[in-house]
């Protein structure tokens, strides 16, 4: 369930992003809106590695629950 909370919560942060834009985080707010855009996509994607379909379909249902 740790690992379920962790992903949830950095794409929340990452759709809160996109909605508010590079003025959410000062240190972005320089950032052309591309750049911004190119960034956020190396963070859309989350890799996890599970041991078996079992465990895959566990973390999934997780994560559709919420």
């Amino acid at each position: 369930m740790a690992l379920v909370r962790i992903v949830i919560s950095i794409h929340a942060a990452i759709r809160r992003l996109e909605s508010e834009g590079p003025r959410l985080i000062p240190d972005l707010a320089g950032m052309s809106d591309a750049d911004f855009r190119e960034v956020l996509d190396l963070y859309r994607v989350s890799l996890t590695y599970v041991t078996s379909l079992v465990d895959f379909g566990k973390l999934r249902r997780s994560m559709t629950r919420r």
